[in-house]
């Protein structure tokens, strides 16, 4: 380094170090002094040590305040003797005294990097940065800490930088080899690994890891043809479930992880433009009321966005088909072969029935209307002397019933109804109490439950002594 740019970089003195002998000789047993407690064995940590004599000038007279020129001195015994702790309390003591001087917090960044700091190097590094943009050494050095701390993108900007003060600088291109190496730019990592070598060409490391680099490129330019690499994504996709958070691909010796996030977005619009379609058939079979549910069938009932925004649009009307992967061929086959005696039976998949009173309304009891397994479609009718008023139908579906042939397992509710069993509540029937009815005037009543082949449920009630009926379209 030129003495003149010694002098600029120093904010203590403008002093320089006598260059006789004996000052040679004073730095040359101060690098190669025994090293001390905390470890430097890494080529960072080596160039830091460089990098910091370069930068030491000895403490001149140019400021008065005794305490900080005190500290400073300190600071230089401290590192002259190999004691890095020391050094770094020193600096922080001078720094307490006194802020504005980039070259002493280049310095302590140094010595945090030796001792293994590296986010109190980093925040020293950038202070003095912010104080003095132009100072090699704290760019060099915010770059290698950045990359010990992962961020290669901040890298690679900080050592850019610190490439245009020294361009002809070894140390610049190895870590910026590392630092495209790890962002999977290889061709860049490459350019720089062989910068190194021009500057130094029995830098073993930078041969190596140039090698390397070559390696990467050529496995990166043999992933597998379009075909292939469409199935491999194809597998990838069926293999997500709703706790998945990143798409992995195996593609040899080459893998890429994708976060769902970002894949389910680009998925967002196809997926709305089914929806669209799902609801204009739905429209034109009468609308959503008249479904009792929704069958997700084929490669896309296992996405979970495709299960996710159909249960938002449709709630609990939707379902997973037992044949969910062969429910298209099947259907195909059937259609396509004319000359079958086959045919597709509908059935129900779950309980339903209604809640009824028993013993003038002291107990109830779950009567079964259509149970699990009930061919589609399907008839169920009820006669009865009502005891009560108004009739409070409650109906509801299950999976199972239990032993005292009670709803259980998954119960969903359905609608309620309220029906008149006396003439003169048909108008007023949701506003009055229900009470027990005398029990020589009950009428006749009649339920008649109709199931089409589409799985819509239909009640007529009839109090067929007084000849009048309701019809129902019952829904979840």
């Amino acid at each position: 380094m030129a003495a003149e740019e010694i002098c600029r970089l120093s904010g203590i003195s403008r002093t320089i170090m006598n260059r006789d002998e004996q000052t040679s000789s004073h730095r040359s047993s101060r690098i190669s002094s025994p090293a001390a407690p905390i470890k430097r064995n890494t080529r960072s940590a080596a160039y830091a040590a460089v990098c910091f004599f370069s930068l030491l000038l000895s403490v001149g007279a140019a400021f008065a305040q005794t305490e900080y020129e005190s500290h400073l001195a300190d600071a230089v015994n401290a590192q002259s003797s190999g004691n890095i702790a020391a050094a770094i309390v020193s600096y922080q003591s001078a720094l307490a005294i006194r802020r504005d001087i980039p070259e002493v917090w280049a310095n302590l960044g140094l010595m945090q990097h030796q001792a293994g700091d590296h986010a109190g190097a980093l925040s020293s590094f950038k202070t003095a940065y912010q104080l003095q943009p132009k100072l090699f050494v704290p760019l060099l050095f915010l770059g290698i800490e950045t990359l010990q701390l992962d961020n290669r993108a901040d890298a690679v900007r900080y050592l850019s930088m610190a490439r245009q003060l020294r361009p002809n600088d070894p140390e610049i291109y190895m870590n910026l080899g590392r630092a495209y190496f790890g962002l999977k730019q290889f061709e860049n990592a490459s350019v720089a690994y062989q910068r190194v070598t021009e500057l130094n060409a029995k830098n073993g490391e930078a041969w190596y890891r140039l090698g390397v680099t070559y390696l990467e490129m050529a496995e990166a330019a043999s992933l597998p043809d379009q075909d292939r690499l469409l199935e491999i994504c194809r597998l990838a996709k069926e293999r997500l479930n709703p706790n998945s958070r990143r798409i992995l691909l195996d593609l040899g010796e080459y893998e890429a992880a994708i976060p769902v996030d970002d894949f389910y977005a680009r998925c967002a619009a196809p997926i709305d433009r089914t929806i669209d379609v799902v609801d204009s058939v739905i429209t034109k079979v009468g609308g959503v009321e008249t479904l009792s549910c929704i069958y997700i069938v084929g490669g896309g009932s296992e996405f979970p966005p495709v299960a996710r925004v159909l249960r938002t649009r449709f709630g609990r009307r939707v379902r997973k088909s037992s044949y969910a992967h062969a429910a298209t061929a099947i259907g195909l086959a059937i259609t396509a072969d004319m000359r079958s005696e086959m045919r597709i039976e509908r059935t129900f998949t779950r309980n339903f029935g209604v809640w009824r009173e028993a013993e003038s309304g002291t107990t109830a009891f779950f009567d079964t209307l259509f149970p699990k397994g009930c061919r589609m479609p399907a008839h169920s009718v009820r006669r009865y002397h009502p005891t009560h008023n108004i009739g409070h139908f409650r109906y509801l579906e299950c999976d199972e019933i239990d032993e005292s042939d009670r709803p259980a397992g998954d119960i969903a509710p359905w609608d309620d109804i309220l029906f008149p069993f006396e003439p003169q509540l048909c108008e007023s029937a949701a506003t009055t109490t229900i009470r027990i009815s005398n029990p020589a005037a009950s009428p006749l009543v009649e339920e008649v439950y109709a199931c089409d082949e589409n799985g819509i449920v239909k009640v007529t009630i009839r109090n067929l002594t007084a000849d009048y009926d309701c019809v129902y379209a019952l829904r979840r």
